[in-house]
């Protein structure tokens, strides 16, 4: 899962989390990472562990 770079909604900030207590990456097997109000970010690879609140708010409408 990847952001899309071309949305012109602002995304909440990153914050970088204590890597050494978080599994590692599935993609490349590193640790650090970035955390966002929904879903964690590989600092290394970009892999994201679960959807962007855009993306909820898109299912979500989506359902109604």
């Amino acid at each position: 899962m990847t952001d899309d770079p071309s949305s012109s909604e602002p995304r909440p900030p990153l914050l970088a989390v204590d890597s050494t207590k978080l599994r590692p990456c599935p993609e490349c097997g590193e640790r650090q990472w970035l955390e966002g109000l929904t879903y964690r970010r590989c600092a290394h690879c970009g892999f994201r562990d679960g959807p962007s609140p855009q993306e909820i708010l898109g299912q979500r409408e989506e359902a109604l």
